[in-house]
């Protein structure tokens, strides 16, 4: 098993949640996607549609594909409160170019409550981070590179595995990017892969590359 799964384990938990959240400044979340990673793979999925906080302008459907009748009459992302702070509890969050979705939960809910910071052994923090980065994981693993989701996936020949994911846990319609379980279970694909290709890094430095801090000095003591 590789160091990151087994210092998670001893840190206190075993999956990782990738997520990705479709919308905008003035909707806020209108489709939420979370894709449970453990050591032996993806575990389970969440997905659904949220009611707009405001009417969907088109150029965001241009985006998303999502209209306001398809949201019409759906709960408000406040809804699904418990999920998120409870998947918060049980392990750290994934996303690519984590500050987006972090923004999206921070608008929603300020803070989780009091919750481990799954980084730092013994401490606690009253954030949704720190997070896990796809997007910044990839920057050291492949320099110089797009770093762009698509991109990447296409680049490590994770179009086929990810399609057939997508085929058994996408909502019709929604097997496409910019779909927001679609999307997450990428960069889940992708964690996976960092995981395969550096089974030596340790859980503190998959959070330090996650942010652009790169490999502890020498003399630091990795506590994981």
């Amino acid at each position: 098993m590789a160091r990151f799964w087994n210092e998670a384990h001893a840190a206190g938990f075993e999956s990782v949640y990738a997520m990705d959240f479709e919308g905008g400044d003035r909707t806020g979340v209108v489709e939420y996607g979370v894709v449970e990673i453990t050591a032996e793979g993806i575990r389970q999925t969440w997905t659904g549609l949220c009611g707009p906080a405001s009417v969907v302008p088109a150029w965001e459907s241009d985006t998303h594909g999502l209209y306001q009748e398809d949201l019409t009459g759906k709960p408000p992302f406040s809804d699904f409160w418990e999920l998120f702070r409870d998947l918060r509890r049980s392990g750290p969050f994934l996303a690519h170019s984590a500050q987006v979705e972090d923004r999206f939960l921070r608008r929603q809910w300020r803070t989780p409550g009091e919750v481990t910071d799954w980084s730092f052994a013994g401490r606690s923090v009253i954030e949704w981070g720190p997070w896990l980065d796809s997007c910044g994981l990839f920057r050291t693993l492949r320099p110089g590179g797009s770093a762009s989701l698509g991109d990447l996936v296409a680049a490590e020949g994770l179009v086929e595995p990810l399609d057939g994911l997508a085929v058994d846990r996408c909502p019709e319609k929604r097997a496409c990017w910019h779909a927001a379980l679609y999307d997450s279970m990428a960069s889940a694909l992708l964690f996976e892969r960092v995981v395969a290709e550096k089974p030596d890094w340790s859980l503190g430095r998959m959070f330090r590359e996650s942010q652009g801090r790169g490999e502890a000095p020498a003399e630091q003591i990795d506590l994981f």
